[in-house]
């Protein structure tokens, strides 16, 4: 399909794209783990340039206009529009002339709009309706796997395919491996890879167009790859040249394959090769601090009358929370710092002496964006140096959580405080320095923005996704800005056969802090701070969410290493369980806002009520859907409601829900009507009461909150709530007897990113099923209060357990699938198995996995 050049240039006489912002619910960054492209969109404002006459020349890829256009852009400076970096050859003419009367402006800009979506939309319908491939066998898409393109291989290499097209590498060279995942990633998720690796680099306008000019803009102020130069020539020269053999891999892909997956071609991503800078770039991405959703929901609620109020109820309850090992006396962190050297997710690990094996078992569920592909690729490998078998990330050549032949690994987010937020606004004017880009934007004229920097970290202010803020100037450090080494540890785990040897792995390791779980065929277990922390993050974070930098305490001064930090290994009870709660009691404290206590809790309830603990226990655990707080706040509510005036209680359908509500025993099954009672009631009694206690954003934020439930409790047994109940109660009525079950009303929808784009997302949607689980249960469907039909947002997406007794013990799920192109029988056939709670037992042993595969590819060196 082709576009003429003239709409490109009508396009310019229109002037420009309407301004404004797109609405969207959703946080703007990049979440930690938990990919997601925020739906909010940027758009520009015309502005009336009265008298001004002028063109526009440039294009892109081929296509070239001519045209007045005048764009009011953030600073309300008036510009034309104009771009000739990627021009082609048509040409066109347009022009606009100053309009003297109301009627006439309104009149141009309406056409303006028209001109602007005729533009974007119609290459939009030819790039972006390219039909997707067709349905596709294992077989089919492993018959376009280039095994006969020469390749670069130091010996042979066979990879094994299971039915799921799980491979297992065979390789007679170390080097070989690296090369082989390389291939791997690109053949399963080279899609997916594209679109990550732009997100890291803030491209999106590359793709999806001026719509989303703001969120490069804000990506760039963030600047995640900021370090990469520096990490790059920091790098042991061992995890370089793993690196490099894996980027062959990529890029050989890449050159051999005998066709592009459907991302590329939709969103006319190019084909550029892969570099060691885009791999440290998404490394950057992996790490993203998940606390900056946090400090943005904190700095929105700033303005609410009870702002202090809550943020000390939140805070404390952060810092009481349950640990995964120590005591109630806080390790003092700067007595460390100064001897040293100047310096969301589940997962337990059970020693031998709680197991009927007698060798640890180990259990873990990172919990991620919801989206298909999913955001791992499952594989393992064995050659002269190594084995091992797990879950690795498309763009990262390591196995990040699983094990080798004598332990095991799974890791849950910390929390850990490596940020902090400054406000600059007394720094001299000479301490900013600026600096320009350029952003390439798709059916657009490119766009360049400003960003500043200051000695404490990029300014936000200028970051159109936080223009909503009311902020002082506010500069961010962030420990991703400065170089270290996360690759290495992985690759070092790998090979590791004891505590010590996994300890020390983390000796390079800073973000994003991690709680490392450790168990071994010796049926000994341990934990890891897998993080580096600078104590004075923590303080600032204590005292305010704006730091001052002329505060000696607020200054970062070096960091505490994990291998000085707090560690666990074969504590009392046998066991050790980390659920996104407080690793360890700190002074001043390495994590503050953490989770709830739910999930710590019942996973070490059940491991309690589980002696010896078999592969079966661990994987029934992981599928749990009962909360301890949710319960105890429905049975402290129904109390209080059963108090309530029989007027109170007459409305239709509230002596159903009260009676609903005192029957729930906690647990969010999909046909579950306590579950629906409790969420309908809360999600009316959190907008009233705190609504006027808090503020209506500081309720906002509650409802989705995890520490929720333990405030209501808390608040309905103090009896601070009792003036809300009967309106609660009177408005949830009507959405209880509405939504019938808890599976009816909370759903899962199996769906691409790329759902969101508008005019072609329908395509990528897959299904909307009824979904168990809470956001504070085990098997965690995260997701915000509400009185009607909701999607879940990101959960348990993955699940692993393992027995350490034995090397082919390994259970391993995915939500979705294993194969990220459209149409393959592999996309989502693990669905159905992850929504029953079912596994896929991946061997470690050569010979087993042999046994399983259903398919061979070979590598040889020297074949031409």
């Amino acid at each position: 399909m082709r576009t003429s050049t003239g709409v490109r240039a009508r396009a310019g006489a229109g002037g420009g794209a309407r301004a404004g912002r797109g609405a969207g619910r959703g946080h703007p960054w990049v979440g930690n783990h938990n990919i997601q492209m925020a739906p909010w969109v940027h758009w520009y404002e015309i502005g009336p340039p009265p008298r001004h006459r002028g063109t526009a020349q440039g294009g892109r890829r081929g296509r070239d206009g001519q045209g007045a256009g005048y764009i009011k852009d953030r600073d309300m400076a008036y510009r034309a529009g104009s771009s000739r970096e990627r021009g082609g050859r048509g040409e066109g003419r347009g022009r606009q002339r100053g309009l003297g009367n109301r009627g006439g402006w309104l009149l141009a800009r309406a056409a303006a709009r028209l001109c602007a979506l005729v533009a974007v939309l119609a290459p939009a319908g030819c790039a972006m309706l390219t039909p997707l491939p067709r349905a596709a066998t294992s077989e089919q898409r492993l018959a376009n796997f280039p095994a006969s393109a020469p390749a670069a291989v130091h010996g042979r290499v066979d990879i094994h395919w299971d039915a799921y097209q799980i491979p297992f590498i065979v390789a007679e060279d170390d080097r070989d491996v690296p090369f082989a995942m390389g291939m791997i990633h690109a053949h399963l998720r080279l899609g997916q890879m594209e679109l990550l690796r732009r997100v890291s680099q803030g491209r999106l306008a590359e793709m999806f167009g001026p719509f989303v000019v703001g969120i490069d803009h804000s990506l760039r102020i963030l600047n995640l790859a900021a370090a990469a130069e520096q990490i790059e020539a920091d790098l042991p020269e061992s995890t370089r040249s793993w690196l490099e053999r894996y980027l062959e891999g990529i890029n050989h892909f890449r050159e051999h394959a005998p066709r592009a997956p459907a991302e590329q071609r939709l969103l006319a991503l190019g084909d550029e090769p892969w570099t060691l800078r885009d791999i440290i770039a998404l490394g950057r991405l992996m790490s993203a601090d998940v606390n900056w959703i946090v400090w943005y929901q904190l700095l929105q609620m700033r303005s609410e009358p009870g702002f202090d109020e809550l943020i000390a109820r939140l805070k404390a309850h952060g810092r009481s929370g349950e640990v995964s090992f120590g005591g109630d006396q806080p390790v003092e962190l700067m007595r460390m710092l100064t001897g040293a050297a100047r310096s969301g997710s589940n997962a337990f690990a059970v020693g031998g002496a709680r197991t009927a094996s007698g060798a640890a078992i180990l259990g873990a569920d990172p919990h991620l964006g919801l989206d298909l592909p999913n955001m791992w690729v499952l594989l393992g490998y064995h050659s002269p140096g190594a084995a091992a078998v797990g879950m690795t990330y498309p763009g990262v050549p390591a196995v990040l959580v699983g094990r080798n032949r004598d332990i095991a690994w799974g890791a849950t987010n910390m929390r850990s405080l490596n940020t902090t937020l400054y406000d600059v606004s007394a720094l001299d004017e000479d301490a900013f320095t600026q600096r320009e880009e350029r952003i390439a934007v798709r059916w657009w004229f490119d766009r360049r923005v400003r960003i500043r920097q200051t000695p404490y970290g990029p300014l936000l202010n200028d970051a159109p996704m936080l223009s909503g803020l009311d902020i002082p100037p506010t500069a961010m450090r962030w420990r991703g800005h400065e170089p270290s080494d996360e690759l290495t540890p992985f690759l070092q785990l790998a090979r590791a056969s004891s505590w010590e040897q996994f300890r020390q792995a983390f000796a390079t390791y800073a973000i994003s802090g991690q709680n490392f779980l450790y168990a071994d065929r010796e049926g000994n277990v341990g934990q890891v701070l897998a993080v580096e922390y600078d104590p004075a993050a923590g303080r600032a974070a204590v005292d305010g969410l704006l730091a001052d930098p002329n505060n000696p305490d607020h200054q970062w001064g070096g960091g505490i290493p994990s291998t000085k930090l707090p560690a666990a290994y074969n504590p009392d009870r046998g066991y050790i369980v980390t659920a996104n709660n407080n690793p360890v009691r700190t002074d001043p404290p390495i994590a503050l806002i953490v989770s709830a206590n739910d999930r710590y809790r019942r996973i070490s309830d059940l491991i309690e009520q589980k002696a010896p603990l078999a592969v079966a226990d661990a994987q029934a655990i992981q599928a749990d859907v009962y909360s301890i707080a949710s319960h105890a706040a429905a049975k402290a509510l129904a109390l209080r409601l059963a108090m309530l005036p029989e007027a109170a209680r007459r409305h239709r359908g509230a002596a159903e829900l009260i009676e609903a509500l005192a029957a729930w025993d906690g647990q969010y099954t999909a046909d579950s009507h306590g579950a629906v009672a409790y969420q309908v009631f809360i999600h009316h009694l959190v907008r009233r009461h705190y609504g006027r206690r808090y503020g209506p954003r500081a309720a906002e934020h509650l409802l989705g909150a995890m520490v929720l439930h333990d405030l209501i409790r808390e608040d309905v047994e103090a009896g601070r709530m009792d003036d809300d109940l009967a309106e609660a109660l009177r408005r949830a009525a009507g959405p209880f007897r509405r939504n019938g079950t808890w599976g009816s009303m909370h759903r899962l929808h199996l769906r691409h990113m790329l759902a969101n784009v508008p005019v072609i997302g329908g395509r990528f949607r897959f299904g909307d099923f009824p979904a168990a689980g809470s956001s504070t249960t085990i098997a965690k469907t995260a997701h915000s209060l509400s009185d009607g039909r909701h999607p879940v947002s990101y959960g348990a997406q993955s699940r692993f357990v393992t027995d350490l007794s034995d090397p082919d013990e390994n259970y391993f799920v995915l939500l979705g699938g294993q194969d990220g192109w459209f149409g393959s029988a592999n996309f989502k056939d693990q669905w159905e198995l992850w929504r029953r709670h079912e596994y896929i037992r991946l061997p470690l042993t050569v010979e087993a996995a042999v046994q399983r595969s259903v398919h061979q590819t070979t590598l040889r060196p020297g074949e031409k």
